[in-house]
């Protein structure tokens, strides 16, 4: 039986030791929503897969769907993270997966999703939020790559997006409108790498308002229960 193989961009958000030599991950993806997939045997020493799975890596993916999760097929390591941002990666891989979770999140009825269930127009709004995700943090992960990359900086502007996207967060105050201004004035609404990348309007939005934008983090936070 032919399996059709998807392949999308992620970014490895949770990597879990699965059987003796399997691993189990978690992807936020470009095009397949948030998925759980394992790659077997990628812990053996002959894998090559394996030097391509690092966590908070952002990867080229091949997978095909089974009965409960999705199988890698390839990984491709495009970016690796810092290990300086680990930390920071984890606050964020946690705020996405918590808030994306189908028991706890009321915003998003059904999630982890797939392209197998998007609506007749081609995307539900469910799949463009997790999209909309997805190149946020590719954002952040592009921004950590560059020389003078500020990591809390970026990390306060990452999270803030994330919650604004997912409508914990009301962008009403003065600042909060010249950042969602600046999130979709650089870009036409296709080009979405152009759209979520970070600006250097956006990163000086930050550092002026940090106050105010780690108080609606930690106040949205508070609520969720996070």
């Amino acid at each position: 039986m032919a399996y059709h193989v998807y392949q999308t961009k992620a970014i490895i958000i949770e990597s879990t030791p699965y059987d003796e030599a399997s691993r189990s991950f978690t992807f936020l993806t470009e095009t397949l929503g948030i998925i759980s997939g394992t790659a077997q045997g990628i812990r053996k020493h002959q894998s090559k897969l394996k030097y391509h799975s690092s966590l908070y890596s952002l990867v080229d993916l091949s997978t095909v769907r089974g009965r409960e999760k999705w199988r890698v097929t390839s990984l491709r390591e495009v970016l690796k993270a810092d290990p300086k941002s680990y930390k920071a990666w984890a606050r964020i891989a946690k705020i996405i997966t918590t808030l994306t979770d189908v028991s706890r999140s009321a915003k998003i009825e059904s999630l982890p999703i797939s392209v197998l269930e998007l609506s007749e127009n081609g995307q539900s709004d469910i799949q463009k939020t997790l999209s909309d995700l997805f190149f946020v943090a590719q954002a952040f992960h592009l921004y950590l790559a560059s020389e003078k990359a500020e990591i809390e900086t970026a990390e306060i502007l990452t999270v803030y997006k994330i919650l604004f996207i997912l409508g914990y967060i009301d962008a009403s105050s003065e600042f909060g409108e010249q950042l969602v201004k600046s999130m979709y004035s650089s870009s036409t609404s296709t080009n979405k790498n152009t759209e979520y990348s970070f600006s250097t309007n956006e990163i000086n939005l930050t550092k002026q308002n940090r106050k105010a934008m780690v108080i609606a983090i930690n106040q949205a936070i508070k609520e969720l229960g996070l």
